[in-house]
């Protein structure tokens, strides 16, 4: 008795594997969820993924998934603009004082990694136990994105990194991030070497 392929029920297997892909951890999970066995579902996922119609329909349905929850390919872009040109006066008021969470706009709080609030209490003591003065301070830590990185993000979309073409003639201004380091003078190093305009910007991670 011999045994034949079910193309049918190949087909169902490849939609679920596509169904189940966005919300797995990885391509095996989504295989194992689309019927295939634990043993060949990694084999099964790598040979599904280069399908072509395979690959186009899960970016299709990451980038539906993405839609529904509000990812937008402007939205993200434009938190990544806010990253890259913040600027931390703005999180201060005219006293020097951190102003408070609800007073910050949209552009400001996107800088903001994390907010830690320490508070202290100082007692001095009276006379008696009634008595003294109790003093309350409360300190408030800031962490920010790293702008630099979100810099060299934003320089990546934007092509700045990209090289000029010598055979088509052109020159392109390159713009690198070149890490600070007070102990290595600027003359000596290597990095800014290039047959090409360059612009280069120094700094330290914000962390």
């Amino acid at each position: 008795m011999s045994s034949t392929r079910n193309p049918r029920a190949s087909d169902q297997r490849r939609e679920r594997f596509i169904r189940y892909f966005p919300g797995s951890s990885s391509a095996t999970e989504a295989a194992i969820k689309a019927g295939y066995s634990a043993k060949s579902a990694h084999v099964a996922a790598s040979r599904l993924l280069k399908i072509d119609k395979v690959r186009a329909a899960i970016d299709a349905a990451n980038l539906a998934a993405a839609q529904a929850c509000g990812i937008t390919r402007e939205r993200t872009l434009q938190e990544l603009g806010r990253v890259a040109y913040s600027d931390v006066r703005a999180l201060l008021d005219a006293d020097g004082n951190v102003k408070p969470i609800h007073a910050l706009s949209l552009d400001e709080a996107a800088q903001i990694a994390g907010i830690e609030v320490e508070t202290v209490v100082e007692r001095e003591e009276g006379d008696d136990e009634t008595s003294g003065t109790v003093t309350t301070t409360t300190v408030k830590k800031i962490r920010r994105w790293d702008k630099v990185r979100a810099l060299q993000a934003a320089i990546g979309v934007l092509g700045l990194n990209k090289q000029a073409d010598p055979a088509a003639g052109t020159a392109r201004l390159a713009i690198t991030i070149v890490p600070w380091d007070k102990n290595r003078p600027l003359a000596r190093r290597s990095d800014l070497q290039a047959s090409v305009p360059t612009v280069h910007v120094f700094g330290e991670d914000d962390r």
